[in-house]
């Protein structure tokens, strides 16, 4: 559950959408390029409400430790879409959700 009224992160929590591909994710430290993925699943279904996103997820895997090199950028709750059709971005895609 995402809990934006509004904003950058409201914006996106808005866009995810049943079928979208979602990893839990944590930082690996202040000042760290590096992120740990946890979970990776499919989400089931979206409730949008005032002033938050409910996702339903199908967990694919869970309790990861998969430590991922570059970050690239992803510092706040919620990202993407992501596109593979750039060659280093779908490399990166694949690290992150491939089981």
């Amino acid at each position: 559950m995402l809990g934006y009224e509004k904003g950058y992160q409201k914006q996106r929590a808005s866009q995810i959408a049943e079928g979208d591909r979602i990893a839990i994710k944590r930082m690996r430290g202040q000042g760290q390029r590096d992120l740990r993925i946890m979970h990776i699943g499919i989400v089931r279904g979206v409730i949008h409400e005032t002033n938050k996103v409910i996702c339903t997820v199908n967990w694919a895997a869970t309790h990861l430790n998969r430590v991922i090199s570059e970050s690239k950028g992803c510092f706040q709750s919620v990202h993407g879409p992501y596109s593979k059709s750039d060659p280093a971005m779908k490399q990166w895609l694949e690290e992150i959700f491939s089981l």
